[in-house]
């Protein structure tokens, strides 16, 4: 997670700063992060089955990791329509805000 949410983070603070500017694109910053993020999800989606007290926070990371690598599936290569959707796209910040909190709570009850 250290290495995923300054991520996010900055595509965050760059959504936003489109909305406000109109002359202003994020596109250069999500295309440039895909590769990190796609890497991060790709690892994180393949760490096995979870002890059964720890279930919840997998799920809770899973949720985190694909809310993440939604904001740049756009930009990945294999897909070939590259148009964003601003309304999923700030659903999708909505979405990976929630799981966040949800991620976080979960791993303060198993620490």
């Amino acid at each position: 997670m250290e290495s995923l949410c300054p991520l996010v983070d900055q595509i965050i603070s760059a959504l936003e700063h489109e909305r406000r500017n109109s002359a202003f694109s994020a596109d250069r910053l999500l295309k440039d992060l895909e590769p990190r993020i796609s890497e991060i999800y790709s690892d994180g989606t393949n760490l096995g089955f979870p002890p059964v007290e720890c279930r919840e926070v997998d799920l809770k990371l899973q949720n985190v990791l694909a809310a993440a690598h939604n904001l740049v599936l756009p930009f990945l290569d294999a897909v070939t329509d590259k148009a964003r959707n601003r309304w999923l796209e700030n659903r999708t910040v909505e979405d990976y805000l929630e799981q966040l909190a949800y991620l976080r709570y979960e791993l303060d009850k198993v620490r």
